[in-house]
């Protein structure tokens, strides 16, 4: 189906609703070879569409969810929406986008051929890390995906928007047979042909973090300086984003950020949502699921605690206007409100190596797993594990591996010991969420005193 063939079919379901009505499309195919012991597991491409239809009867909306965009079925879903509107209670509603506000200029998101890699292609970019696991003794796991996402919005009062975006993954986990030597890395951008891009230095670095990683020491608990490597850093954005950054959170007052715009929180940290500038190959969105344009949003300015993201919804609500970031549907995570999908930690001055260069006696942490971001999320208080690679850095350089270790650590004050943009790299990685369809754009960062537990 056609860009305006998608958007003819919701307006005319919208004209024969009649009344105020909204109807918001997801639509995406993925293909994915997913592998493991070294030998293909599943290969094969999901096609998915989510349809979600809302209607209004004065301030109360329903909203009801389909699976196809044919005359019938959203007949029925607008009509189920606007059973469920009447049986509910007033809310914040103000209207449905309208379509007058213009998008702002925006990266390019779509690429042709990646939204035509087949399984063939995946099957050889995927074949060379067989051969390196094997000459090392380790075996391969991990995915190789790439596909394309189309969202379209159209209301009753007047917005007719489509966007559509590729996106392409590259997973590799190596490890030793009885698991407790691994490497792991990935590789996420827009365009297939930017994953396949230096692909054998990736594997080539995964294979050799899990043979570096074999037979790991003993590690006392305690402080330690770590240098956090980008996988590290988006585990706890993504807990940021789900707990701190959304106007709901705010609202609630679990937010980092509630009561403080305009305090010091952190070091000097600047985190921000970007759906338009494609900054590190990160796939863009010039709108929301509610048809709203986006626009950039800072909630950290040098440790100086700014903005939170809003839908239309919470907008109405605190008296602020929408930032474009209502919650994509079909995704239970965030049903709760705004969040940000584009999330990123502004770059400092600083190498990896002149990070590491730094550390008298610490850690280097690959990434991170079991988080749970709910200790504290006014103090942003975290506890997980390390995975995939614990090294030791003593006097400057990179030692042996260490065993895995606990930590417990506040985000917010762990960024008060950044040595501001000399604790972070310049080179940033593009990181697809582990949770939902977010992205993360990450540094490497050096935190002094990041403590362990055992």
């Amino acid at each position: 189906m056609s860009d305006d063939e998608l958007l003819d079919r919701l307006s005319r379901a919208l004209a024969r609703a009649g009344g105020d009505a909204e109807l918001s499309f997801h639509g995406s195919r993925s293909g994915t070879t997913r592998f493991a012991g070294s030998r293909v597991t599943q290969t094969g491409d999901v096609i998915d569409k989510v349809v979600q239809a809302r209607v209004a009867d004065g301030r109360r909306v329903g909203a009801a969810r389909v699976n196809a965009v044919d005359d019938a079925t959203l007949d029925a879903a607008l009509a189920r929406a606007r059973a469920l509107a009447a049986s509910l209670p007033a809310s914040d509603f103000d209207g449905f986008d309208d379509g007058r506000a213009p998008l702002l200029p925006h990266a390019e998101a779509f690429d042709g051929a990646t939204a035509d890699v087949d399984a063939a292609a995946r099957a050889a970019l995927i074949a060379p890390a067989f051969d390196a696991c094997a000459r090392a003794g380790v075996t391969a796991a991990g995915l190789c995906a790439a596909g394309v996402t189309t969202l379209a919005v159209a209301t009753t009062a007047g917005a007719r928007r489509l966007h559509r975006y590729t996106r392409a993954r590259f997973d590799l986990i190596a490890s030793d047979a009885n698991g407790k030597a691994s490497g792991r890395r990935s590789r996420d951008a827009r365009a297939f042909s930017l994953v396949a891009a230096d692909h054998a230095a990736l594997v080539d670095d995964v294979v050799a973090r899990a043979v570096r990683s074999r037979d790991p020491a003993p590690l006392a608990p305690g402080e330690y300086d770590v240098v956090l490597e980008p996988h590290a850093v988006a585990e706890l954005l993504e807990w940021l984003a789900l707990t701190s950054f959304g106007a709901r959170a705010v609202e609630d007052g679990s937010s980092a950020l509630a009561g403080r715009r305009g305090e010091t929180i952190t070091g000097a940290l600047t985190m921000y949502d970007d759906a338009l500038g494609g900054e590190d190959g990160c796939p863009t969105a010039p709108f929301d699921a509610e048809g709203t344009p986006r626009r950039r949003v800072t909630f950290v300015d040098a440790g100086v605690a700014g903005e939170v993201v809003h839908d239309r919804s919470s907008a109405a609500q605190a008296g602020a206007r929408s930032t474009g970031h209502a919650p994509p549907i079909g995704d239970d995570l965030f049903d709760g409100g705004p969040i940000p999908q584009h999330l990123m930690l502004a770059p400092g001055d600083a190498t990896v190596d002149e990070l590491i260069g730094r550390v008298e006696r610490g850690l280097l942490v690959s990434r991170f797993h079991y988080v749970n971001g709910l200790l504290d999320t006014r103090r942003a208080l975290m506890t997980g594990m390390t995975r995939d690679g614990l090294w030791r850095i003593e006097n400057g350089r990179v030692a042996g591996p260490a065993a895995n270790q606990r930590w417990t650590e506040s985000f917010l004050d762990a960024g008060r010991r950044v040595d501001g943009a000399a604790g972070i790299s310049r080179e940033r990685q593009l990181i697809a969420g582990g949770l939902s369809e977010c992205w993360f754009v990450c540094p490497t960062i050096l935190v002094r005193g990041w403590k362990f537990s055992g």
